[in-house]
């Protein structure tokens, strides 16, 4: 996607940037570090596996890092999702 001279990438569930190779960057950026952090953490077993990605991102990404401020009501329904996504990396070192 990268190689694309775009000028415009509109996210799949919400609005838009101009500025695509930037948000492509962070985002690359961002996955090297959740699969740095998710490496670490392999051979823990299901559950510390996430909860210890999870605590590592929290305190490491800044794309996350307001996740704390969140009113009560939106964390916990964040929380599952960061788990979840946390645990999609889970196969891909498995095949590593």
């Amino acid at each position: 996607m990268r190689s694309v001279d775009a000028s415009l990438l509109c996210f799949g569930h919400y609005g838009y940037t101009r500025d695509a190779r930037k948000a492509l960057d962070l985002a690359l950026s961002q996955l090297d570090l959740w699969m740095s952090v998710a490496r670490k953490h392999a051979g823990e077993p299901e559950g510390a596996f996430e909860e210890k990605t999870r605590e590592e991102l929290l305190a490491t990404d800044p794309g996350i890092a307001l996740f704390g401020d969140l009113p009560d009501d939106v964390r916990t329904r964040e929380h599952w999702h960061l788990i979840h996504s946390i645990a999609g990396f889970r196969p891909h070192l498995a095949q590593q």
